[in-house]
């Protein structure tokens, strides 16, 4: 009888163990965050500096902010890049990837329904004006 009660409070602890372990690895949600800029924004990537061999105009972005966390993905040339952070309270972003080609940077704010900002990598740089829809 004891094994068996050891048995089931081992089973009850390597849960809470396991559960404990599940929280720590989540990302906190920073303070200064809101969900009030939620929802789906689609716009145009616009080349504004940079190679010749810069694509001229990147597959159009779609930024999607669920329960305040941005996720944004843009392809500059035959790989993907994902950009994710939580969206402050004022509306500002300000990401970056690190990628084989080097770091990837997109700043903006967003204002009202619209997100205004850039994306920077080593040999490009864009403008990018995102609306919500």
């Amino acid at each position: 009888m004891q094994t068996t009660a050891r048995r089931k409070v081992g089973a009850v602890l390597i849960g809470l163990a396991a559960a404990l372990l599940v929280t720590a690895c989540a990302e906190p949600r920073p303070a200064n965050t809101t969900t009030k800029f939620d929802g789906q924004y689609a716009g145009a990537y616009t080349f504004s500096g940079g190679e010749r061999a810069c694509v001229q105009a990147p597959v159009p972005p779609t930024m999607k902010i669920v329960d305040g966390r941005m996720s944004l993905q843009y392809s500059p040339r035959e790989w993907d890049v994902y950009f994710e952070q939580y969206v402050t309270d004022s509306g500002a972003i300000d990401n970056q990837v690190t990628t084989h080609n080097g770091v990837i940077h997109l700043r903006g704010n967003i204002v009202g329904d619209t997100f205004t900002g850039t994306t920077v990598n080593p040999n490009c740089r864009y403008d990018v004006v995102m609306k919500k829809q």
